[in-house]
């Protein structure tokens, strides 16, 4: 049975990661801010927007991508 096409390498296995690798050396890793922006969003809208770009981008550039990695650190909140 044929895997649905994806670009997470997290939904990848070792044996794809190793065949996309021998043409590409290229993966995307995205980062985006856990911090708030008013009760009104989660704390998460940066790494959401951030998720949102990648996925619709990868397919385009053919280029594979990590899970994200939540960061932040915002005294002034």
């Amino acid at each position: 049975m044929a895997r649905k096409e994806t670009w997470n390498i997290i939904n990848k296995g070792y044996d794809e990661v190793s065949d996309y690798l021998k043409t590409n050396d290229v993966i995307v890793i995205p980062m985006g801010s856990c911090e708030k922006h008013g009760a009104h969003c989660p704390l998460g809208t940066d790494s959401f927007t951030t998720m949102g770009v990648v996925e619709a981008a990868a397919p385009i550039a053919k280029t594979c991508f990590t899970p994200l990695i939540p960061v932040g650190y915002s005294p002034h909140h």
